[in-house]
């Protein structure tokens, strides 16, 4: 099990990450896509 602290650091070195590891993985794809939508 992961915990909050880790979540937070994966979350923020990729957006949406933190997701996959609360296995909510459609809002995570939908995040890691935006994320790279913004920054191309």
């Amino acid at each position: 099990m992961v915990n909050p602290k880790e979540r937070l650091l994966w979350s923020i070195a990729l957006p949406g990450f933190g997701q996959f590891l609360n296995k909510k993985y459609i809002k995570g794809i939908v995040f890691v896509f935006l994320e790279f939508l913004v920054n191309v």
